[in-house]
């Protein structure tokens, strides 16, 4: 008899268990469906997030340029060609940027290559500096 009841409490055991799972997968289900919405709700946050932070980082690239540019414009008529060779190379794009210069950085640049030539040729340097000297800062843009 003892036997018969250990074979019997056996069956109760497996009808347990497979109760228990019948009742767990559904419950088990909707959690996994709930973390699962969960993570698609954080990457969304985080993708909009991310967006925010380049258009963010390409507005200050934007406002660096042309504040370099006026310092570069500055740095010309005072004469230091050196530094505004630095500034101007410093406004380079990187690899992957879009090229911010425009007629304003290769104006500028192209005054520097020729204020070195005049000065390497004895001529007067300063001669272009006088002919920037009426030129509008920003290179005449508004904006």
């Amino acid at each position: 008899m003892p036997e018969k009841s250990r074979a019997g409490g056996g069956r109760c055991r497996q009808r347990l268990l497979l109760l228990t799972v019948a009742i767990g997968s559904p419950v088990a289900v909707v959690r996994i469906d709930h973390e699962r919405s969960r993570a698609e709700a954080a990457v969304k946050v985080e993708t909009e997030q991310r967006a925010r932070a380049e258009n963010l980082a390409e507005q200050n690239r934007l406002s660096l340029y042309a504040a370099r540019i006026k310092l570069a414009e500055q740095t010309f008529k005072e004469g230091d060609v050196a530094h505004v060779v630095r500034l101007l190379d410093s406004l380079r794009p990187e690899a992957g940027q879009t090229d911010l210069r425009g007629f304003d950085w290769y104006y500028l640049w192209q005054l520097c290559n020729s204020e070195r030539l005049n000065a390497g040729r004895g001529r007067r340097p300063g001669a272009v500096r006088r002919v920037l000297a009426g030129w509008p800062v920003g290179g005449g843009r508004r904006g």
